[in-house]
């Protein structure tokens, strides 16, 4: 275990209609309990020198004063440690991370149709010399490219997924267009991109794919999600209470669904979580997509980023 995700707060100030936490963050009473999850992380640590800590939400640049607090106390209460914290955000509110830019490892930045708009230009344009960004960027259909150019003169990294939604706002064409744009795109730029539903072949060129048994985001060895009362996850969808209730139910029908497809290590539809919300009904279409992706890489010989000392600790696995 070497990455940690904690929720600093619920709240968010946009209201993305394809976002999974939208309901929760209605609802939240924006309760957080530092020295819970301070205890949660801490009983999660096995010897490792480095510990990385995502903070999100939400929103987290909300709540900077709980930023700041974990920032301090982790190494406070963990010394023997090397601590690097990242912050992943919608960019609304930019300029409230500036002070503490120099103490974050990377800087994840959401780019997408709601974020777009509102984005704090300014101080990404700030930002952006002083540390890495990652840009990442959701494809719910439309004029997608419009979002990645908007990325590019400040990210260092960018990634790429399809919205997790019960109908697909978008046809199959309209991704494979998309995705024919965007690779086009990465090809032009020194920028390292990487479609997330494909960022696991990266690990062809290191070893092969994950192991029998394994999910494709590393969820059972690779990073754990700790909400704002201290509670451990596997990842911040399985926090639902809805997959919370099914969790053992979704791995084991998972397991056996889509048994012998070549591409089964890296199919968004072997999230537990996405089967717990939608079932399979909802996804079928992601089998196609993602054979697309794969075909459309091929033929353009696009390889993805190379593992370096950012992307080692980011999201996204090398």
């Amino acid at each position: 275990m070497d990455q940690v995700y904690v929720s600093i707060t619920d709240r968010c100030n946009l209201r993305c209609r394809w976002c999974f936490w939208e309901d929760v963050a209605s609802a939240t009473n924006d309760a957080f309990d530092l020295e819970a999850v301070v205890g949660t992380i801490g009983a999660r640590l096995n010897g490792q020198p480095v510990m990385t800590v995502v903070f999100y939400g939400g929103e987290p640049t909300l709540r900077m004063d709980r930023v700041a607090d974990l920032m301090a106390r982790l190494p406070e209460a963990y010394p023997d440690l090397a601590w690097r914290f990242a912050i992943q955000t919608n960019g609304t509110r930019l300029s409230d991370v500036e002070p503490i830019a120099d103490d974050l490892w990377y800087l994840s930045v959401s780019f997408n149709e709601y974020t777009v708009p509102e984005m704090d230009w300014a101080a990404l344009e700030r930002l952006a010399p002083r540390l890495p960004i990652i840009a990442r960027l959701v494809y719910a259909g439309g004029n997608f490219t419009r979002y990645v150019r908007a990325a590019l003169p400040y990210a260092s990294h960018v990634y790429w997924q399809l919205v997790s939604a019960p109908a697909l706002p978008f046809t199959p064409d309209a991704y494979g267009a998309a995705l024919t744009e965007t690779l086009a795109l990465a090809a032009e730029s020194r920028r390292r991109f990487i479609p997330f539903d494909y960022a696991w072949a990266c690990l062809c060129g290191a070893g092969g794919y994950p192991p029998p048994g394994g999910f494709p985001c590393g969820i059972l060895d690779h990073f754990t999600y700790v909400d704002t009362n201290g509670g451990d996850f596997p990842c911040d969808e399985l926090a639902l209470p809805e997959a919370r209730d099914r969790l053992a139910e979704a791995f084991g029908r998972l397991e056996t669904l889509c048994e012998g497809c070549d591409l089964l290590a890296y199919c968004r539809r072997r999230c537990p979580a996405i089967y717990v919300k939608y079932g399979q009904e909802p996804f079928s279409a992601y089998c196609r997509l993602t054979r697309m992706l794969f075909d459309e890489v091929a033929a353009t010989g696009f390889v993805g980023r190379v593992p370096d000392d950012v992307s080692l600790q980011c999201e996204v696995l090398p």
